[in-house]
């Protein structure tokens, strides 16, 4: 049971942290970028719409554990919005991933360049984005190694 906690407390940190994160570092930088003006609007945008996909997995799972018949069609209502906000999030990471890649050359060091962008701010963005494509490389390598494994497994025992 303990581990079970911890890995629900990780989870919630993950999902709930990160978009709060989002949120309050492009609206502390909102004006800090002008190398690209888009990245603090991405994080803020992410993290209020990340902030908001977490609310409503919360109150899909509370109505998961009710059996009121009068909240089941709810359910299917936020079921179909969290599927609705989930394309959002991916076409928003397409999005934000150009505009703070193409950012990549910034001065860091001088805010009265034009393509100056605040380190903080940048340093933020491209390492969440560059952690989301190192999480999702790791799961996909793991997934082949399992496969991998499995098949040769399946053809020891024939």
């Amino acid at each position: 049971m303990y581990t079970i906690s911890v890995g629900l407390l990780v989870m919630v940190g993950i999902t709930v942290v990160v978009p709060f994160c989002m949120l309050t570092i492009g609206s502390y930088y909102v004006k800090c970028c002008p190398a690209e003006p888009y990245i603090p609007v991405y994080l803020i945008v992410g993290g209020i719409f990340g902030l908001f996909k977490q609310f409503l997995t919360l109150k899909l799972r509370s109505q998961r554990s009710r059996q009121d018949d009068m909240e089941v069609s709810d359910s299917s209502f936020a079921a179909s919005l969290q599927s609705l906000i989930n394309s959002f999030l991916l076409c928003w990471f397409i999005t934000g991933c150009y505009w703070v890649y193409s950012a990549y050359d910034s001065d860091f060091d001088n805010p009265k360049a034009a393509n100056y962008c605040n380190i903080v701010l940048y340093t933020f963005a491209f390492w969440l984005l560059t952690s989301t494509f190192i999480f999702f490389g790791a799961v996909i390598l793991l997934l082949c190694c399992i496969s991998t494994i499995a098949l040769f497994l399946t053809r020891d025992s024939h």
